[in-house]
C-alpha cells in the first residue's frame, strides 16, 4: 500500500469517528470526497507501478543501444591534451569537448586554483596525448 493510499485510509478512519449522519448532506459530501480520494490514490499507485516498469524497460533499451553503437561504430578515443598550469606547473588533462563553441577553454587548476586559459588551434604548454605538442 502506497503512502497516499495509507493517508486516504487514515482519513476514512477519521471521518468514521466524526459520527456524521449518513443521511446528512455534510456526511454524504465527506463520504463522496473520500471515495474520490480513494480512487485517485489507487490510480496514482497503478501509474507509479507502470512508471517503474517503463523506467526499467528504457534502461534496458539504453544499455542494448550502447552495446550496439559500440559494435557498429567502435569505441571513440577522445582526443586529449595535457596543459600545464602557468602558476604552479601542475599538468591538467583536457579533452576536445572541454572547449566551448568558440574554441576557448577556461578551467581551474586542481592544485592552486588558478584560472587556466587556452585557445584551440594555438600552441599550448602541454602535449597532445602526452607525445607531440598540440598545433
Amino acid at each position: 500500500m502506497s503512502e497516499l493510499q495509507e493517508r486516504v485510509a487514515y482519513l476514512h478512519g477519521l471521518a468514521s469517528g466524526f459520527n456524521l449522519r449518513e443521511g446528512s448532506r455534510e456526511g454524504q459530501v465527506l463520504a463522496d470526497v473520500l471515495d474520490v480520494l480513494d480512487l485517485m490514490a489507487s490510480a496514482v499507485s497503478r501509474l507509479e507501478a507502470r512508471q517503474d516498469e517503463l523506467e526499467s524497460y528504457v534502461e534496458s533499451l539504453d544499455e542494448d543501444l550502447a552495446e550496439l553503437e559500440e559494435d557498429v561504430y567502435g569505441e571513440e578515443d577522445a582526443e586529449t591534451w595535457e596543459i600545464a598550469c602557468p602558476d604552479c606547473g601542475t599538468t591538467v588533462e583536457v579533452e576536445e569537448d572541454d572547449y566551448d563553441d568558440e574554441g576557448r577553454l577556461e578551467l581551474t587548476c586542481p592544485e592552486c586554483g588558478a584560472l587556466i586559459h587556452d585557445r584551440e588551434g594555438e600552441q599550448t604548454q602541454g602535449k597532445k596525448d602526452g607525445d607531440a605538442a598540440r598545433p
